[in-house]
Order: C-alpha cells, then sequence, then structure tokens
C-alpha cells in the first residue's frame, strides 16, 4: 500500500462504513421499503414545489418541480454554508431563470422554497422527539 498510515486508516473506515450501508440491499423487504419511502419524500417535495407555484403566480407543471428539486438537490451537494444557504438559493434561480420566471420573485421563491423545504422539516422531527418525553 502505498498511501501514509493515517490515511491508510481513513480508507479503511470509510471502506467498512461503505459496506455496513449496503447491508440494507441484503434483506429485499428493507430494500423495498427504502425505494418506498424515498419516491414518497422525492413526490411530496416536488409537491411542495408545485404547490408554491400556485403561491407566487408560476404557470409551471410538474416536470419542471421535478427539474427544480433534482437541480437543488445537486446544488446542496456541493460544499456550502451550514443549512446550504447560498447553494440552494442559487440553485433554485438558475432554474427559474431557465423557465423565465420573473427575477424578481426568483430570490423570494428560492428562499421560501429553503425554508419550507429544509427548516420546517429539520424542525419538525425535534417536535415530535418532544411530545414523546
Amino acid at each position: 500500500n502505498k498511501l501514509p498510515e493515517k490515511y491508510n486508516l481513513l480508507m479503511q473506515e470509510l471502506t467498512k462504513t461503505f459496506v455496513n450501508g449496503l447491508k440494507i440491499i441484503a434483506s429485499p423487504n428493507r430494500l423495498l421499503l427504502t425505494i418506498v419511502l424515498s419516491m414518497l419524500i422525492w413526490i411530496s417535495a416536488i409537491l411542495v414545489i408545485y404547490t408554491l407555484y400556485f403561491s407566487f403566480g408560476f404557470s409551471l407543471n410538474l416536470v419542471s418541480a421535478f427539474v427544480i428539486l433534482f437541480v437543488t438537490m445537486m446544488g446542496i451537494s456541493l460544499p456550502s454554508a451550514p443549512g446550504f444557504i447560498g447553494n440552494w438559493q442559487y440553485s433554485t434561480i438558475l432554474v427559474l431563470s431557465i423557465y423565465n420566471i420573473n427575477k424578481n420573485i426568483q430570490h423570494p421563491f428560492a428562499s421560501f422554497f429553503h425554508i419550507n423545504e429544509h427548516y420546517i422539516l429539520c424542525a419538525s422531527p425535534e417536535r415530535f422527539i418532544r411530545k414523546k418525553k
């Protein structure tokens, strides 16, 4: 092995973590449940975006909502500030520009979408955890 010891150990740990993550595939029921839940999450996020269209007076279709979601998720996968601030807005505004949405409404839409999708969803589990105690 040509890597220094500390990098070799890091690579071994990353490989072990990756392989452990793949154990879900060993159970067909868990794999199916994971796929179904993932699809439901994406569909619900697309419907949220589509609903926001009505609030902002956009006349875009469900495909555009998928494009916004997909590009935004790719955008936030890049290194960013905590809470994806900046990357989320830029990615959303980029797609809205492609659809010729008025520039004056792009940032408010992107910010509202960000607050709605990220912060409300992040705060929700904490609220339910507190109720159980």
